[in-house]
């Protein structure tokens, strides 16, 4: 149906829809009513994309702010294991006096 003419219309049905297809192209309110329903959704897909952007950005924000306090924790938990093996030492020393 996509590529139908009147001339490769071969039924009676197929004329009828051709017919009204015609009928349809050659309305010029129907092809603004299109035009203008295809840019509402190029207009709703483009603030879909804009907005999956933002939350993308916002995520990786997230992330990385999480990333950063896990790593100052990480340091926080090396320097207590630091000190507490130096007081360790220290204990041991005191011990063998």
């Amino acid at each position: 149906m996509e590529n139908t003419t009147r001339e490769n219309a071969v039924s009676e049905e197929l004329e009828d829809i051709q017919e009204m297809v015609d009928v349809v192209k050659e309305d010029a309110e129907v092809t603004v009513a299109y035009v203008k329903g295809f840019e509402r959704d190029q207009m709703f897909l483009e603030e879909g994309k804009r907005q999956e952007r933002e939350n993308t950005l916002r995520e990786k924000n997230r992330a990385d702010a999480e990333k950063h306090r896990a790593e100052e924790e990480r340091q926080r938990a090396d320097a207590a294991v630091e000190e507490i093996e130096k007081l360790r030492r220290q204990l041991e020393e005191l011990q063998k006096q």
